[in-house]
């Protein structure tokens, strides 16, 4: 089932869809205005999804992945300046499957969820920050829980970053 999400419901539905799908590999593809597709990125995990803004006026979409960057855990994969539609394909449990965002140029981005949402997955990127912390510290042992407790407030900072 494919829904189209109407432009005043933009910005909910980046957080809606952000919070249903986190975490959840990605794969996204940019079909240009001459059919050309070009693969972006494959079975990259999902952070969020965000409306970029020019004062009122929504310029642009853009599509985040989990990343090692120490200051944001998330990297933009892909932006969509000025969108005019978004469609949403769902399977028949209602989750979501596949988001297509078009430009008035005629670009598309379309990503493709794989899998299901997996919360262990924030288990294991709370590790890779965490050791990320490690060795940010010189190897010092002896404090791998101030580091765990540390990159859970991380991981909660960047999901709120994208759901609130």
């Amino acid at each position: 089932m494919t829904t189209e999400i109407r432009r005043n419901s933009w910005s909910r539905f980046c957080r809606t869809f952000s919070e249903n799908n986190q975490y959840r590999h990605t794969s996204v593809v940019l079909a240009e205005s001459s059919r050309k597709r070009v693969p972006v990125a494959e079975c990259i995990p999902f952070v969020g999804l965000a409306l970029e803004k020019k004062g009122r006026f929504i310029d642009g979409f853009k599509l985040y992945a989990f990343s090692r960057d120490q200051e944001t855990h998330a990297e933009p994969i892909v932006t969509i300046k000025q969108p005019s539609q978004v469609l949403l394909e769902r399977d028949r449990q209602g989750r979501d499957t596949r988001l297509h965002i078009k430009a008035k140029d005629g670009t598309e981005a379309v990503v493709e969820l794989l899998g299901r949402r997996d919360d262990e997955n924030s288990s294991h990127f709370a590790q890779e920050i965490a050791y990320a912390l490690f060795e940010q510290r010189g190897y010092d042992h002896g404090r791998h829980l101030d580091d765990w407790y540390e990159a859970e407030q991380r991981l909660t900072r960047l999901r709120e970053r994208f759901t609130i």
